[in-house]
């Protein structure tokens, strides 16, 4: 632990003759009228550390960090200013000067040293009187915030945060994708080709023995390479139109099926999103709440960055009370905060349906680019599946419009999608591919090659679901346990913080500023 013997400082701000102060590596407090010297020896301090002073930057015009307001305005040209550093270490004492060229110079320049200054700008070294005041007057949820800065305790909360939205993402993502829908559907394959549900690979290579029995093939199917040599060995060259033909109308009936079993949700939450909105634009007091929330935060900022010295409003340009204006606003935006919570929640709707439709809109688009499909054979299946890909467009633009503004939103009732008739195009295809794979009765190896081979792509494609699944729930259940641990030593750990110093806090600000009201 490096701590501070002694402190001299010369020439820097308000301090023209030589100031010593004798810490013996204790702690130090501040305390003393306006003028007295406080920040001046702050302002020392905080260069020595920090290579700036953060409000004399704000202050001063150009890119010279406040140098130039460092210097003691009554010192000679042939005087320098330092500040004169010596602690515990020996190694570590050093001296900081500034001439009247604004040259700075340090006399320790040891590796050990440029560490040890690297390190304490990660610290909050130095609080200051408006940082206290700014704590004092600030809403509930500022002063954690702050407290968390001085404990060093805000990259915790950001680790927190990060925590809890990872875990609503995840959430998310698994209800967007539907998968037990997905998983039926492909299931749903696998019965219509081997007769019965497969839920495991020793099911799926029995099954797919029996299906290549009356073949009399010298290959038993004991894996994902031998289903390939068998499809090779039974595979046509003639019939290979006749597959393209199967396998797309599988694929069409697979597709729409997937989505037509998303829509009853997607229509239901459209429904409960819309009236959401209407409730928030049932009265218009609330929208324009909402509005001057905006306006309320953007000048708490300004009053609270400093920008604004002066006792008077940033708007109307009246005399008031700084302290208290901010007070009056932070109780103002706090009374808002539930409608801005409503607000939030109508917006969140709006995404996680956006992400819902978009899952589906890659499907029918990645099916509307086969080849086959936009061929002339296919020209009713084609405009069924852009019909589709129109309505679900349809949801994508009211969902995207700015519910606050003035805009009309058409309701549920308008922009629902009806599933029967995508039931009917996806049933067809189902029957289509059904049909083509029963006129093969001539030609069995047709016929076991065809099943056999949207059997393969539906238990693929089903293992595939199943493990992103299983992927993301175990991503979801890690995090949502982490979030929960996380804020559980987070709450113990801040409660002895706050049993040790928050009652103390406003009992120092009050004793040192008695005539303040705050």
């Amino acid at each position: 632990m490096n701590k501070i013997n002694s402190i001299n400082i010369v020439g820097l701000r308000g301090i023209k003759e030589s100031l010593s102060l004798n810490l013996n590596q204790k702690s130090i407090l501040f305390y003393g009228d306006n003028g007295s010297g406080k920040s001046s020896i702050t302002d020392a301090f905080e260069w020595f550390y920090y290579d700036r002073v953060g409000h004399l930057v704000s202050e001063e015009i150009g890119a010279t960090k406040g140098k130039g307001a460092l210097r003691n305005l009554f010192l000679q040209a042939s005087d320098d200013a330092f500040i004169k550093l010596e602690f515990n270490k020996p190694e570590l004492a050093s001296q900081k000067t500034i001439n009247d060229a604004l040259k700075i110079s340090q006399t320790n320049n040891s590796n050990e040293f440029k560490e040890f200054i690297e390190k304490s700008q990660t610290e909050n070294l130095i609080l200051r009187y408006t940082f206290l005041q700014k704590f004092i007057i600030a809403s509930k949820k500022e002063k954690l915030d702050e407290l968390q800065k001085i404990i060093g305790f805000n990259e915790v909360g950001n680790i927190r945060d990060i925590l809890r939205k990872n875990a609503g993402r995840i959430a998310r993502n698994i209800k967007s994708n539907n998968y037990e829908n997905n998983k039926s559907v492909q299931q749903s394959t696998l019965i219509e080709n081997f007769g019965h549900n497969i839920t495991s690979p020793e099911q799926f290579y029995e099954a797919a023995n029996n299906l290549i029995k009356p073949l009399k093939l010298k290959i038993e199917i004991k894996n994902y390479n031998n289903i390939n040599e068998v499809l090779k060995e039974i595979e046509s060259k003639e019939d290979t139109e006749t597959v393209k033909r199967i396998n797309l109308f599988n694929k069409i009936s697979e597709n729409l099926s997937e989505v037509v079993g998303n829509i009853d949700n997607i229509n239901s939450e459209y429904s409960n999103y819309f009236k959401a909105i209407e409730e928030l634009r049932k009265e218009k007091e609330k929208i324009e709440k909402l509005q001057l929330l905006n306006l309320l935060i953007e000048g708490q900022k300004l009053l609270k960055s400093e920008i604004i010295k002066e006792d008077v409003c940033p708007l109307c340009q009246q005399g008031k009370n700084k302290k208290e204006l901010i007070i009056e606003l932070n109780a103002r935006i706090e009374k808002l905060e539930e409608l801005r919570k409503e607000k939030e929640s109508v917006e969140q709707k709006s995404k996680d349906l956006q992400q819902i439709v978009q899952v589906n809109l890659n499907t029918l688009n990645s099916l509307k680019s086969e080849k086959l499909l936009n061929t002339k054979d296919f020209e009713h299946e084609y405009k069924q599946v852009e019909k589709l890909i129109a309505s679900f467009e349809k949801y994508n633009t009211e969902l995207k419009k700015n519910f606050l503004a003035e805009i009309e939103i058409d309701n549920s009732s308008i922009v629902a999608i009806n599933k029967s008739d995508y039931e009917i195009i996806a049933n067809s295809s189902k029957n289509k591919s059904k049909e083509l794979i029963e006129a093969q009765k001539k030609n069995p190896k047709l016929q076991i090659h065809t099943k056999l081979s949207l059997a393969k792509q539906a238990y693929g494609q089903y293992n595939r679901i199943v493990k992103e699944e299983g992927f993301l729930r175990k991503q979801q259940h890690t995090f949502e346990a982490l979030f929960a641990d996380f804020i559980k030593r987070q709450e113990e750990a801040l409660d002895v913080f706050l049993q040790m110093f928050s009652e103390e806090i406003n009992d120092y600000y009050t004793t040192m500023n008695p005539n303040e009201r705050i």
